[in-house]
């Protein structure tokens, strides 16, 4: 399949990566993100004009040896110094919802599956994050902040190991509202080896200024596709 990059709308346009000896770009890879995420509609940010990005979702599915080849293809494509992996990986299983879901009928069974599933994702995330921060890429992990994951020995040492660094924001200081229009005050953390995006997302934690909405059903979903300041910030850093 060719390497498509996401541009505004539902279609993306098909075209290869350009030769990196010839120009440098800048592109961002989505690793597991939602397929309505705004990061890669380019035409709506002036912060991303010139920003390639490519969408690695559900329907690639990195669990799977296509799903693997696909995106470590287009890894060898990129120019690496002016490339960004963004993962968004399910973090379902690592959940606090887990502690309650798992006392329901078959609950035991399905978290199970969320874990199996995240570790199969976990391999080929490490895999392309190696793979780029060697050709002097940068790499953000988002999860909630009481994501379980984010204490796991495997995930800690491999953070270490790629120099990642910590940034706690709340979605409601950055636009994120629910289905009613109030705030959602969604705790996310990001870790990156990019210093100036660590820099970029300091000092947005809730001021209390506001009511909230919960970050829970039909909201929660929502989330996955950020929002404009998220992603201005993103492109700018």
């Amino acid at each position: 399949a060719p390497l498509t990059p996401v541009h505004h709308g539902a279609m993306p346009a098909v075209c290869e990566l350009p030769d990196p000896k010839v120009k440098p770009h800048r592109t961002i890879i989505e690793f597991c993100c939602g397929n309505n995420s705004l990061l890669g509609q380019v035409d709506l940010i002036k912060e991303a004009k010139g920003c390639q990005v490519f969408r690695i979702n559900e329907d690639h599915d990195v669990t799977t040896q296509e799903g693997f080849d696909y995106v470590d293809r287009l890894l060898d494509s990129c120019y690496g110094p002016n490339t960004l992996l963004m993962a968004a990986m399910p973090c379902t299983g690592g959940s606090q919802w887990g502690n309650i879901n798992v006392k329901r009928p078959g609950g035991a069974a399905k978290l199970r599956k969320h874990i199996s599933t995240f570790k199969k994702i976990w391999k080929t995330f490490v895999h392309c994050a190696r793979k780029l921060v060697a050709k002097g890429g940068k790499i953000i992990n988002e999860w909630p902040r009481s994501c379980k994951y984010w204490k796991w020995p495997e995930v800690v040492d491999f953070f270490k190991e790629i120099d990642m660094d910590y940034v706690e924001f709340d979605g409601c200081m950055l636009g994120l509202k629910g289905r009613k229009g109030l705030p959602i005050k969604k705790p996310w953390m990001f870790a990156s080896n990019c210093d100036k995006v660590v820099r970029m997302f300091k000092g947005f934690m809730c001021d209390k200024s506001h009511d909230h909405e919960h970050c829970a059903g039909g909201n929660t979903k929502a989330t996955e596709s950020y929002t404009m300041q998220i992603v201005a910030l993103i492109h700018r850093a």
